[in-house]
């Protein structure tokens, strides 16, 4: 995963003891979903986009 960007893990506000695994910055929203579908082939199936918006993760 690391090929794809910078990695940063969160614990997931809503589910305790889960952790949020982000992987990088993007420009655009293009890039970020080509990214996802490269993680969803390398077998990541909950792969997905999300935006930082203040603090809070909004799946785009």
């Amino acid at each position: 995963m690391e090929d794809l960007g910078i990695i940063e893990k969160r614990p997931a506000k809503n589910s305790p003891g889960m952790t949020l695994i982000l992987i990088g910055t993007y420009a655009d929203l293009d890039t970020a979903k080509k990214v996802a579908q490269e993680l969803i082939e390398r077998g990541y199936k909950d792969a997905y986009v999300v935006k930082d918006e203040n603090g809070n993760l909004v799946r785009k």
